[in-house]
Parts: C-alpha cells; structure tokens; sequence
C-alpha cells in the first residue's frame, strides 16, 4: 500500500476525522493483504491522514480479514484492556462495503454506518446498517447519534477554518510527492548516465572514443 503509485484521501476526510477525534478513538481496519499496519500508516501519511489515526488492524497483520468474524475479533481484542476485547456495542464500524464492512461488523455484534456516496441500493434481504451517510461530512453527527451523545455544534468560522486547514495539509502533501518524484527522477537519470549501455555488435566504433547520452 505505502509503494501504491496513487494514494488519494476522500473528500472532508480529514476534518471529519479530526472531529471525530475530539471524543472517540479512531481505528482502521483494512484487508491490505500485502500491507501491515506500518505500511498503512506510511499510506496514510502521504495524504496527511496518519495525525488522524489512533490506530490501524490489518489483515496482513492478523492472518485473516473481512468479512471474517475473527478479523473483527482481533480488532476487538486490540482496542480491549488487558486480554478483554472491546465490547463490541460500543464500537461503530464505518465502511462502503456492504458485505466486508457492514455484513461482517454486525455478526460480530457492531453498530455499522455504511458510506455511500454514489446512492447504490443496499442488497435486499440484508440486515440493513444502522445509518446511511452520503458524505464525510455527516459522519461526525452520525458516529454521535448512535452513540448518545449531544451533536458538536460549530460555527462558519469553525467550519472555514478547518476547511482552511484541510486544503493546506492537501497542499503540503502534494508538495512532498512531487519533491519525492523529482528526486527519485534525478536519480534514476543520474543512474542512467553513470552506466552505459552495452555496446551494439552490429554498430561502428563511437568517433574518438566517446559515448553520447541525448
């Protein structure tokens, strides 16, 4: 995941996990195979996310993955105290996945909020999630109604402020690739003029002795 050459946040990610953050823990929880929870969270800083995390289960690290009630177990067990896992009423599963987020997190006895920003039809027949959001935006209001507590009021200025922040953190993130790509460019073109390439048997003898790099 951290080697991915396209990493991108959704939109109002990080001001609805910053939100978030002021009253809950947040954890992801991600079927990255081939990543464990390092590697996610090098994912997570290339788009200025990592700040946002408390922290990361996955499934590279537990050795199964969603929708597997033994992925959420672990999870569970890690968010728990000493041995005892998290109950799993006060955990809110987040997820666009109707079936690896949604349907998995509510066998393991969760309260589930299922994202769906393009407006798909949820499976018939399928328990259905406890709220339905179509932006990041309403996550916060959503995450607090189930669990009790008084929605966080905030002011345009609040609102534009964060707004502010986001689009700046944004900046400094592509700011840094691009940085990281112009160097890894440089690199690779500092490595290509230090080795030739290997002469061609069918062409003449380079005039005086000297190779060109165009």
């Amino acid at each position: 995941m951290k080697d991915w050459e396209t990493v991108e946040a959704e939109a109002g990610a990080r001001e609805a996990l910053l939100r978030l953050r002021k009253r809950y823990r947040l954890v992801v929880a991600t079927n990255a195979a081939d990543s464990p929870a390092y590697f996610v969270r090098l994912a997570l800083a290339r788009v200025g996310l990592d700040d946002c995390i408390d922290d990361v289960v996955s499934s590279a690290d537990v050795g199964d993955h969603k929708p597997n009630y033994a992925f959420f177990r672990a999870a569970l067990l890690r968010e728990g105290e000493r041995g005892v896992p998290l109950d799993p009423r006060r955990a809110v599963m987040v997820g666009d996945g109707t079936s690896n987020d949604i349907a998995g997190a509510q066998r393991a006895g969760m309260r589930t909020i299922w994202y769906n920003p393009t407006k798909r039809r949820f499976p018939d027949g399928a328990q259905p999630p406890d709220l339905v959001i179509r932006k990041l935006a309403d996550l916060p209001a959503a995450v607090d109604r189930l669990a009790g507590v008084t929605p966080e009021k905030r002011s345009r200025r609040q609102r534009r402020a964060d707004a502010e922040a986001a689009a700046a953190t944004a900046a400094a993130t592509a700011a840094r690739d691009l940085r990281a790509e112009s160097a890894a460019e440089d690199s690779a073109a500092s490595a290509a003029a230090a080795i030739p390439p290997a002469p061609d048997a069918e062409a003449p003898p380079a005039a005086h002795g000297t190779t060109r790099f165009d």
